[in-house]
């Protein structure tokens, strides 16, 4: 049950959420292979991934969730320009998703996605993929990186937080408040494992 994908990469190659040729050569390369009937986008902003994975797999239908209802209007609006029929986005927390059936995606993708919260919020997401991939199912996520060094991941903390905590209310909180809680909580490879995911 699943796979996750650790990139990370400087310069010019840098993967980029944003992209959607970057998005489509590793999601061809990782998945191009398969035939999922249902795919779910976790996290899908104004829907770049969930756009791609409709042109890969135009028999498919897709899902899109987002938190932030303004990116799933503009990724209806931009559905309506497009014309690409196999994609419906709902604005939801993709911490509860009672609403889709368990075991009922082949394939569900996600980007950037747990690094942006508290580790308790992220492991809540991870068990939502996990009830909602069929038996066989895939889980492909695209993440900043988790190294295996611990002196890495606080390097990276350090560097993303400028020190500071997110439940501290004085000060600067950097660029990547939830840096911490990742690298030191939501400990994706040992939660993945946990939870039931093979091939890790």
């Amino acid at each position: 049950n699943g796979h996750t994908v650790r990139i990370s990469y400087l310069g010019k190659t840098k993967f980029n959420f944003l992209d959607e040729a970057k998005i489509g050569e590793w999601l061809t390369k990782l998945h191009g292979d398969k035939n999922p009937k249902r795919i779910l986008d976790i996290g899908t902003g104004p829907g770049f991934s969930a756009f791609v994975l409709a042109e890969m797999f135009p028999e498919s239908e897709i899902i899109a969730v987002d938190l932030a209802a303004p990116y799933i209007r503009m990724a209806r609006k931009w559905q309506e320009l497009r014309n690409i029929t196999n994609i419906k986005f709902y604005h939801a927390n993709a911490e509860d998703l009672s609403w889709l059936e368990s075991e009922s995606f082949d394939l569900i993708n996600y980007a950037y996605v747990l690094h942006e919260m508290p580790a308790d919020n992220a492991v809540n997401i991870v068990n939502e993929i996990y009830r909602l991939l069929t038996p066989g199912g895939t889980m492909n996520g695209f993440e900043v990186p988790f190294p295996d060094s611990h002196l890495e991941r606080q390097i990276m903390v350090d560097q993303n937080t400028w020190g500071y905590s997110w439940q501290e209310p004085d000060g600067p909180q950097g660029p990547e408040p939830y840096l911490e809680e990742y690298e030191f909580g939501t400990l994706l490879t040992e939660t993945l494992a946990a939870v039931g995911f093979q091939n890790i």
